[in-house]
């Protein structure tokens, strides 16, 4: 399976802990699993969901991107052992930002879903938006290949042999026009550095380290902020099975 799937969770040869008052201890040797009972053993993330459909059998399992992702892992497993395998489904997310930040960021020209692209990316797009770098860049470009076409013709009625060292010219031409692009594209992001530094703060913030809110934020920082109107807020909004990314303001 690793050779086409990014494997989530590794297998071990015993998939299971011995839980006592003071640890959580893996077994390392099958001499070690004589004489235990059921309140000593602890599952690992192999071996949990297949205790879990056996325990408390259910006909669908809704999680999170890196819960399915090693639920997928397991089919062979519950089929092995002739354990219910349910349905997956992809549960939905939801992310918080307050109605400033979200309002300064259209305000820039972007909807907010382009908030999952990644900042450089965001900070050239509006660089281009303002100054069109690129479609002026791009017609230099278009200009210089119709001159240099007409400068091989004149050549090659005058000696053929000069093409090669003109279409060499040519290339180094079209590199210094593409520097010069890299330049203007520098300077308008260096002019536009308050811009730029919001943008960087705003994806950190609903996108920390790159990830999605939920696994570095705690709900209770919002929770303190709008109160009671959080989890009324969360129960009106979510739709657990429709698969998508909610963007919630306060």
């Amino acid at each position: 399976m690793g050779k086409s799937y990014s494997i989530q969770a590794q297998p071990r040869d015993i998939n299971i802990f011995k839980l006592t008052i003071h640890e959580r201890k893996y077994i390392e040797s099958a001499s070690e699993l004589e004489n235990l009972e059921a309140k000593d053993i602890s599952p690992n993330v192999i071996f949990r969901p297949l205790m879990q459909q056996k325990v408390l059998p259910s006909l669908c399992y809704v999680g999170g991107g890196g819960e399915l992702a090693y639920w997928l892992e397991l089919k062979p497993l519950f089929e092995y052992y002739q354990i219910n395998y349910p349905l997956l489904m992809l549960r939905n997310h939801a992310i918080f930002m307050d109605a400033k930040s979200s309002e300064k960021f259209e305000g820039l020209g972007f909807q907010i879903a382009q908030v999952f692209e990644q900042p450089e990316v965001l900070k050239k797009k509006m660089v281009q938006a303002d100054t069109e770098i690129e479609p002026k860049i791009a017609e230099a470009q278009k200009q210089l290949t119709n001159l240099f076409k007409e400068i091989e013709k004149l050549t090659s009625s005058i000696d053929d042999s000069l093409i090669t060292s003109i279409k060499a010219d040519e290339t180094r031409a079209a590199q210094i026009v593409q520097t010069i692009e890299q330049k203007l594209i520098k300077a308008a992001k260096k002019k536009n550095e308050d811009k730029n530094q919001f943008i960087d703060k705003f994806h950190q913030k609903i996108m920390p380290e790159g990830n999605l809110q939920e696994r570095h934020e705690n709900f209770m920082q919002y929770f303190d902020k709008i109160d009671k109107v959080f989890i009324d807020t969360l129960y009106k909004e979510f739709q657990p099975f429709s698969k998508e990314i909610l963007f919630l303001q306060y």
